[in-house]
C-alpha cells in the first residue's frame, strides 16, 4: 500500500513537472486533474497547487460538455444552466461588496460627524480639549470686555482684531 502511495506521488510530480514544461498530452492532463481532484497521495507542497488544478480540471469538463452537444438549442440550454448554478455565487459577491461599501460609508460619516476643527490665528486646529477651551476663552472674553456694547459690537471687535 504505501508503494502504491509513492508510486501515485511521483506520478503526480512528474506530471506536474511535464504540465508547467509544456509537454503534457490531454490525456496527461486529464489525468493529472483526477490526481489533484483525488487529494489523496498529494505531497503537501503541490496542495498550493491544488485550487489552480480543480480549476483547469472543471474548465476541460465544461468544454467537453460544450462540444459533446450536437444542436445549438442544447448548447444555449447548457448555457444557461452555467449561467444558473454561478448566478448563486455573483450575488453572495454582489452581497459582499455592498456589505463593504455600506460599512465604509458609515464608518466614513461617523469620522466626519465626530470631527472637531477651529481656526485658531490662521491654523486649522483638531483638538477637542483645545478647540473648547479656545471657544469658552472667546465668549468669556465676550461678556467681560464691556458691559454696555452690544453682542454685535462685540462680534465685530473680536473678529475684525
Amino acid at each position: 500500500m504505501g508503494n502504491e502511495k509513492m508510486e501515485k506521488e511521483s506520478e503526480i510530480r512528474m506530471l506536474t513537472k511535464r504540465f508547467f514544461d509544456g509537454e503534457t498530452t490531454l490525456e496527461e492532463e486529464q489525468r493529472l486533474y483526477e490526481l489533484y481532484r483525488s487529494g489523496e497521495s498529494l505531497p503537501a507542497d503541490l496542495m498550493p497547487l491544488r485550487e489552480m488544478m480543480l480549476d483547469m480540471g472543471n474548465l476541460l469538463l465544461d468544454k467537453k460538455e460544450e462540444n459533446s452537444l450536437s444542436s445549438n438549442g442544447e448548447r444555449e440550454k447548457a448555457h444557461i444552466s452555467n449561467i444558473n448554478k454561478r448566478w448563486p455565487n455573483i450575488l453572495a459577491i454582489a452581497a459582499s461588496l455592498l456589505l463593504l461599501f455600506t460599512v465604509g460609508t458609515v464608518w466614513y460619516n461617523y469620522q466626519r460627524q465626530n470631527e472637531c476643527v477651529a481656526y485658531i490665528y490662521g491654523e486649522r486646529v483638531t483638538d477637542h480639549d483645545v478647540v473648547i477651551h479656545e471657544m469658552q476663552s472667546a465668549m468669556a472674553s465676550l461678556t467681560v470686555d464691556d458691559a454696555t456694547s452690544t453682542m454685535e459690537q462685540q462680534m465685530k471687535e473680536l473678529f475684525n482684531d
